[in-house]
């Protein structure tokens, strides 16, 4: 079941039901990372974690499990957060790590599909101003933040060619980006419920609580939404399967600072 975005009650009115469950043990909470941790950025490599967000992050990570789940490279998110001791899932989950040495992959077979397109979607962003493809472990992106704004509808018309016959990889929207991923039944959702198994091992009846912002964290609401807490970052009237909403990244880390304040009480 989904509902537009802006029709969603604040986060804020689940802050206690949050902040009770988190003194119990009984919080896993998941991130994504740009547009939720980080502001939305033209450039992807000028993204940096909110001020006062390490500090905060850092306090979560000694009372509850906590994973930072992007689309980016595992190491390059891994590098932007700094804090050890997390779980992190890059390339929408198809890397993950975590603490005790804990590492899954998946989607290896599907590289050599990635370098059999890369060059012809290179010569296609390359038609386009302010238009570049990116290559990623598991995934090639092709940013247009910067483009014109008809450019989405002419890239997109230029890719689907690509893929009339294509049995290996497909083409993904986002938010100013198409993203070229492998074609199986592997997204964040799946990787949400890994690390959930994963953690069930040692704690018991854990709340997963997902915080996100983009089409790509749908999937890891659509996931959790039986079982857990789906907090969508935004005001717009898309669709969404969260239960919640907060209006950007300022709100995600008041947000955040109130869970913190619950869980570090005496």
């Amino acid at each position: 079941m989904t509902a537009p975005i802006a029709t969603l009650p604040d986060a804020f009115s689940a802050l206690e039901q949050i902040g009770n469950a988190a003194r119990r043990g009984g919080i896993a909470l998941f991130l994504d990372f740009d547009g939720t941790l980080a502001p939305i950025v033209n450039r992807p490599e000028d993204a940096a974690l909110a001020e006062g967000l390490f500090g905060i992050l850092s306090g979560l990570g000694e009372h509850m499990p906590l994973a930072v789940v992007s689309g980016r490279d595992l190491d390059d998110v891994k590098g932007r957060v700094g804090i050890d001791g997390l779980f992190y899932a890059g390339s929408h989950g198809f890397t993950i790590e975590g603490p005790d040495g804990f590492s899954e992959r998946y989607g290896d077979a599907y590289m050599a599909d990635l370098d059999r397109i890369e060059e012809k979607v290179s010569a296609i962003a390359a038609e386009f101003g302010n238009v570049c493809a990116e290559r990623k472990s598991h995934a090639l992106a092709i940013h247009f933040r910067e483009a014109p704004a008809d450019t989405e509808d002419r890239l997109a018309g230029r890719l689907a060619p690509l893929f009339s016959n294509e049995q290996r990889l497909k083409l993904h929207g986002g938010k100013k980006i198409f993203e070229i991923r492998p074609d199986f039944e592997w997204h964040k959702g799946c990787a949400v419920r890994r690390m959930l198994e994963v953690l069930s091992g040692s704690r018991t009846e854990l709340i997963p609580v997902f915080i996100g912002d983009d089409l790509t964290d749908e999937q890891a609401f659509e996931e959790i939404s039986d079982d857990g807490i789906c907090i969508v970052v935004g005001s717009d009237q898309r669709e969404t399967h969260a239960g919640y909403r907060l209006d950007d990244v300022p709100a995600v880390r008041d947000f955040l600072s109130r869970i913190l304040e619950r869980t570090s009480a005496p």
